[in-house]
């Protein structure tokens, strides 16, 4: 049986000697875009170059010279044409040499030996003709000034390990990654590895070098997302790489245990240079430049395909826990969270609501007449997911001790041959189906029905099947009141299930478990909440790194594109494919509706299918501080909706015992069967909610069986007060979230952005060791946010700001207001802001600083406790003074599908100065979705009295009132154009009406 296991990163060392590479090649043309290289190395593998685009290519390579290149298959790509249409490629070809103009670039590819380079020929640089090189292989002979061999393209001796070693520019910045820890945005210096698996806080033991430390501030550690792939931005190119800013992004196609090591030292020498590579497979990369990195994004959605939009509620603020464990908390939180008029979209029951933990079924012990239940909930405006694995519980007996449907279901899936078999790469195989244990985690006192842990003899005589004394588990308040005496030290046990894991490479059997939604989406689940999407499970006989991999066998064969490949071969597909499946499961059963999945894991391409989430976090200020870059680097990667567990998921040093206030790890206990303590901090908390009231997913969640509470009512004044005001704003400005995500879909941008993508020439935002970058962000263009990542004892009440400056160095900015007061004065982009004053204490808009840009345009809308496309809600357009500037305003039914044959509304907002006053244009773009409202109202923040407001060259009243209430009451009832002026906060308000025609609206004064 071959032994594959995980590979650290201090084992995965391309840079050491030992590996083969691909030293002096021969060339042949294979067609007008593609060239075969052949290596003279003995074993003579080949490699193929793919030209995309003008600014896009792909290289091949694999070390078995019998590779079928026309095999070509990926989870990842969509779309390799990025600009082919009328594209002519030039080349130019001698004994040393292959040289290709393909437009924006020129590939120089050396051949004696071997090497690529990269250059930008109406650039001005360094290289030949007043090139600039942009990029380059390390050179592929010969020796370093330090004597160490180059190699560029590498293979280990045993053919199975690539990689490729490339030159590290000076002043190059390193993003993206996907999911990856740390505080920095920018990953220069270190080395990581991507592996999808169950890494609870992020803390598992064995994944990290020894002498090294996990957790949520070393990147190193590989969590439950794969991305391969960076984006080299450098705006100060020197050296060899002397000339304009650039930015490239390289995506490395291999769905193995990959690796990234950006320059990092700490385990061989890499000054200069950095590498990428996988354990098994191909090395496959692709390769795409741009001026800014905004080119570069664009060109990987086109490769990777645009995420579909939403339902709009997804944008909204959620609420989960493990333990919500019947209907009567949960209706408890729903009415509680109506009652504080805390507005909330969305409540996530976990594993609590299966009946006896089995997968795709309720308890009717704990959530009798579910369908009822869903519809209530639905009637208070909540829309409810439930967590779902990977997996069909093999378990036959429901929570009463008989025998009901996931056994059939299980029986059935057998039959059909849709699970995966005990079939072993390098072994014997097995006619039985693979079973194990999903491992749920941490959870209530000691277990008096915990299932026996699998071993040899499931696979041999399938126990659980058979087993008619299988206990079935109690609910959590009978197990905590019987095994638990109050006051009575808390301890903790591994709850968990056994069952069967759906082999998704076959076509029939991931549109089987689609369908296994059938029951819940009947009932009114709204959304799937899919967890272990990398199966998380206990140590067993036949998962050698069990006890901190926590995943299915390495060797363990899976379908994968019509062929079985061990499961280290092709690991971060399982994620992918399982997201896969039940998104289209959910396009059928959902009807028009647009489904939403919130996923734990993936691989390239997950945005196509969901929402991510990073997974089970604890409740420290490090965890918050990774929060904002993490987000950050995903959107980098493609994903444009992602967000951690708000408050942390499970317990940590920002948690207290909450009867007495005192700082420490707040070990919960137990009274009366009911958890007491183990509460987030409640500054840290509020922290938390108030940065994540700004990021694309917004959840609060929390292991409620180590945690007494993480709802913002329960704590005291002004928790909840605070909590209210900022999740009021994440209401106000959903619209703004929806516009964002609209541009997504059309060039790839993310919700929330980094510095440098609105400000490319900005060089100033990468400064401070990075401090800007991880520390602040966009929101789509125009709205920046500096949230609060320290406690207050150690200087968090007060932060430094950096207000970026624009390409035309007129950039201005204005604290942002909310409509509560006058706009202040200006501030020159550029500029650092410092000591900012943010207490905690204080109930009002400044406990985060927010800026706005001069001249954008905001969208508002009333704040609603829930988000109700079809409850008419007018939009707000603010356009603040500054430059001029035009916004994209997009509108549907924020619920169905139709949007995709064209039912929408774009509408281009635009202002200019105008003499002595503001012009706004409204154009109508398209006009097949009819908005409920036929109106928009205008905000003109930081003006005087108009002397006159014009709509389309006619003069409209003045709602002159006695108070500004009165005035915005008579403008909201008005049936005509008409404004009021607001002299608390020095506003104008113009109330337009608008059809399918441009409207231009003039205010002067």
């Amino acid at each position: 049986m071959v032994d594959y296991r995980f590979v650290q990163v201090n084992e995965f060392q391309a840079n050491n000697p030992g590996w083969n590479t691909f030293g002096n090649a021969t060339v042949t043309k294979v067609s007008n875009t593609q060239w075969q290289l052949t290596s003279a190395n003995a074993n003579q593998p080949s490699l193929m170059l793919y030209i995309l685009g003008p600014a896009a290519f792909r290289v091949r390579f694999n070390p078995d010279q019998n590779y079928d290149f026309s095999t070509d298959n990926s989870l990842a790509v969509v779309n390799r044409d990025l600009g082919l249409k009328n594209l002519t490629v030039k080349s130019t070809q001698s004994d040393s040499q292959l040289q290709l103009d393909i437009g924006y670039l020129v590939l120089v590819i050396d051949l004696a030996p071997y090497r690529l380079s990269v250059y930008r020929p109406n650039t001005h640089g360094t290289g030949p003709n007043g090139w600039q090189l942009i990029h380059r292989d390390i050179p592929g002979s010969g020796t370093d000034y330090l004597g160490r061999e180059n190699k560029n393209i590498m293979w280990a001796e045993d053919g199975s390990s690539v990689a490729n070693l490339k030159q590290f520019p000076a002043n190059a910045q390193y993003v993206g990654f996907g999911e990856k820890a740390g505080t920095q945005l920018v990953k220069n210096s270190y080395t990581m590895t991507f592996f999808n698996f169950n890494n609870y806080e992020y803390g598992s033991p064995g994944v990290i070098p020894p002498g090294n430390q996990g957790g949520p501030l070393n990147p190193s550690d590989p969590l439950y997302n794969s991305m391969p792939l960076t984006i080299e931005n450098n705006l100060t190119p020197d050296g060899d790489y002397l000339g304009d800013s650039y930015s490239y992004l390289l995506f490395l196609d291999n769905v193995s245990q990959s690796y990234f090591n950006m320059g990092a030292n700490d385990y061989s020498n890499m000054s200069g240079r950095y590498y990428f590579g996988a354990l098994y497979g191909s090395l496959d990369y692709y390769f795409m430049a741009g001026d800014t990195t905004l080119d570069a994004i664009r060109q990987y959605q086109t490769l990777t395909g645009p995420s579909p939009l939403p339902p709009i509620w997804s944008l909204g603020f959620h609420q989960g826990a493990y333990g919500y464990f019947d209907n009567y908390k949960l209706f408890n939180i729903a009415e509680s969270y109506r009652k504080w008029q805390i507005p909330i979209d969305g409540l996530h029951i976990d594993v609590d609501f299966q009946n006896n933990y089995r997968t795709f079924t309720n308890s009717p012990a704990k959530f009798p007449n579910v369908a009822e239940m869903f519809a209530q909930l639905k009637g208070l405006g909540f829309k409810c997911s439930t967590n779902i694995t990977g997996m069909v519980t093999a378990n036959p007996y429901d929570e009463n001790g008989q025998t009901s449907t996931p056994y059939t279901t299980a029986i059935e899936g057998r039959e059909k041959g849709y699970f995966l078999t005990d079939h072993y790469a390098g072994g014997e195989d097995s006619n039985n189906f693979f079973i194990a244990k999903e491992d749920y985690g941490q959870n209530f006192g000691s277990n008096p029905f915990s299932y026996p842990v699998p071993g040899a003899d499931y696979y041999q005589n399938e126990a659980p099947l058979k087993n008619p004394e299988l206990p079935a588990p109690l609910t959590p308040t009978q197990v905590m009141s019987q095994t638990l005496q109050a006051n009575e030290p808390y301890s903790v046990i591994n709850l968990g299930t056994s069952g069967y894991y759906p082999d998704l490479g076959q076509d029939a059997a991931s549109e089987w478990w689609g369908q296994q939604y059938q029951y819940l989406i009947e009932a009114g689940l709204e959304m799937v909440w899919q967890d272990m999407t990398c199966p998380a499970m206990a140590g067993n006989f036949d998962n050698q790194d069990g006890n901190y991999i926590q995943t299915l066998p390495l060797n363990l064969n899976m379908t994968y594109f019509g062929e079985k490949r061990p499961n280290a071969e092709v690991h971060n597909a399982f994620a992918l494919m399982l997201i896969r499946a039940t998104y289209q499961g959910l396009l059928k059963l959902q009807g028009d509706k647009r489904p939403f999945i919130i996923g734990r894991g993936g691989y390239a391409g997950v945005h196509r299918y969901a929402a991510i989430w990073t997974g089970d976090s604890a409740s420290s200020w490090d965890f918050l501080r990774i929060n904002v870059p993490e987000v950050l680097n995903f959107g980098l990667s493609g994903v444009p909706i992602s967000g951690c567990d708000i408050g942390g998921f499970g317990p940590g040093s920002g948690c207290v015992p909450f009867d007495n206030g005192e700082s420490g790890t707040g070990t919960p206990y137990v009274v009366g069967g009911l958890i007491k303590g183990g509460v987030t901090n409640y500054e840290l908390f509020t922290r938390w909610v108030t940065m994540g009231a700004f990021l694309p997913w917004f959840r609060i969640h929390y292991d409620g069986y180590n945690k007494e509470f993480q709802e913002p009512f329960y704590y005291g004044s002004p928790v909840p007060e605070n909590c209210r005001l900022f999740i009021r704003i994440r209401y106000r400005l959903i619209q703004m979230f929806y516009d964002a995500m609209y541009e997504n879909t059309q060039s790839g941008l993310p919700i929330a952005r980094a510095l440098f993508l609105n400000f490319p020439a900005d060089k100033n935002v990468y400064g401070q060791s990075g401090y800007w970058l991880w520390t602040e962000f966009m929101v789509g263009d125009s709205l920046l946010v500096a949230p609060i990542m320290d406690p207050d004892n150690e200087g968090g009440s007060k932060r430094d700001i950096y207000l970026p400056m624009g390409s035309n160095g007129q950039t201005q900015w204005y604290a942002f207001t909310n409509d509560q007061a006058p706009l202040g004065a200006p501030v020159s982009g550029g500029t650092v802001v410092h000591g900012f004053y943010a207490p905690i204490e204080n109930q009002n808009l400044y406990q985060v600083p927010i800026y706005v840009k001069a001249g954008a345009i905001i969208p508002t809308q009333d704040v609603a406790q829930y988000i109700d496309p079809e409850s008419p809600n007018p939009i707000t357009l603010s356009v603040y003074p500054g430059e001029n500037s035009s916004y994209n305003l997009y509108q549907d039914d924020g619920l169905t599908r139709a949007y995709q044959s064209g039912q929408y509304r774009l509408t281009k907002i635009s202002h200019q100065g105008i003499t002595n006053g503001q012009q706004i244009l409204i154009q109508p773009l398209i006009t097949t979705f009819s908005p409920l409202v036929n109106y928009y109202f205008i905000s003109l923040p930081g003006t005087k009295l108009p002397s006159e407001v014009t709509v389309d060259g006619n003069v409209i009243p003045n709602l002159v009132r006695s108070t500004p209430e009165a005035a915005a009451d008579a403008l909201a009832d008005s049936s005509v154009d008409a404004y009021y002026w607001n002299a608390n906060i020095k506003t104008t308000f113009v109330k337009v009406f608008f059809g399918n025609q441009d409207i231009q609206v003039n205010a002067f004064f």
